[in-house]
């Protein structure tokens, strides 16, 4: 299926900030892999901290970014549960997709959907929590207070589920790049342009 996707395009500041904490997660959660936490001068411990902090700031610039934007998802999109409108919107986006799913093909693209707000408002919920959790930790690690073990294992569960949401979410996007034709170099592009999807002006 080809379908003219060319004004499907984020903002610029939503590319970059996305950009920013996509590298500097991957970056973190690479490193974890062969880090020696607590070893004095382990280089990897080093690029993992200093690259949790990075998150901690693009996910942070990533919630201003979503508020103050005048295109693109609507912030109350990425946490419908508290409108009862959004709530219902979103149950019909399931049933939809399900039924398409139920049927052996991908549900129709839209830029506004229900479900794809939310599960990008749960993810960036999620990154947030991790960030803020080793954020926390890197602060308090040498002190001696006795909730500082509970974040850094809260830290390390939310990695894992960091983990899952990472690998999901890109099979999900390559999965639309290469069946419905939606470029991601074109809609995440830092110098292209960008026109003015339909819906908030």
């Amino acid at each position: 299926m080809t379908t003219d996707h060319a004004a499907i395009r984020h903002s610029l500041a939503t590319r970059l900030v996305h950009a920013g904490l996509a590298i500097a997660v991957i970056i973190q959660l690479s490193t974890s892999l062969v880090m020696h936490a607590g070893r004095a001068g382990d280089p990897f411990f080093k690029v993992h901290s200093f690259s949790g902090l990075t998150a901690m700031v693009f996910v942070t610039l990533f919630w201003i970014v979503a508020v103050v934007r005048t295109s693109g998802t609507d912030p109350g999109m990425l946490l419908p549960w508290f409108s009862q409108a959004r709530r219902r919107a979103l149950l019909q986006d399931i049933k939809t997709t399900l039924s398409a799913l139920g049927k052996g093909r991908l549900p129709p693209f839209k830029e506004a959907s229900p479900l794809a707000a939310m599960v990008h408002g749960l993810g960036l919920l999620l990154m947030t929590a991790m960030a803020s959790s080793g954020t926390l930790y890197f602060f308090l690690s040498d002190t001696r207070l006795g909730f500082v073990e509970w974040v850094i294992e809260a830290h390390k569960l939310l990695a894992s589920l960091v983990w899952v949401y990472l690998i999901a979410h890109s099979f999900m996007a390559l999965l639309h790049h290469f069946v419905e034709e939606i470029s991601l170099s074109r809609m995440w592009s830092v110098t292209s342009n960008r026109r003015t999807p339909p819906g908030r002006k």
